[in-house]
């Protein structure tokens, strides 16, 4: 992973992480007003509250997106290998399935019909 990439990721997580810790303290403050207990006690629920819920939060966010990074990796990996696998085809001709070139070989009178036959057969089955 390049340097540009990293940043553009850890970015991305400590945005996530702020939203949810924002979330949490908001919610946090909201359920501490509704339980009639004084300011200190709501302000340390709300800061537990949101702590548990960003850290829980930013865990999922990380899997899912570890997930869809390690998918894309496989995806190119994939794609690389196909690739290369049809430019050695090219080189080395392979363009054309068995049966096509049996066709031709037979075609050319390079075999008989009952070698024809009997290699139809073998790639048939």
């Amino acid at each position: 992973m390049d340097e540009r990439q990293r940043k553009k990721d850890y970015k991305l997580f400590l945005w996530t992480f702020l939203i949810a810790l924002t979330f949490g303290l908001i919610l946090g403050l909201i359920v501490g007003a509704h339980s009639g207990t004084n300011l200190i006690i709501n302000i340390f629920i709300s800061t537990i509250f949101a702590l548990v819920s960003a850290g829980f939060l930013t865990i999922i966010y990380s899997v899912i997106y570890s997930g869809a990074r390690r998918g894309q990796q496989i995806r190119n990996i994939i794609d690389a290998k196909d690739k290369e696998i049809k430019q050695r085809r090219k080189i080395v001709g392979i363009e054309k399935n068995p049966m096509t070139i049996l066709k031709e070989r037979y075609a050319k009178g390079e075999i008989s019909k009952e070698q024809y036959d009997e290699m139809k057969s073998d790639l048939i089955d």
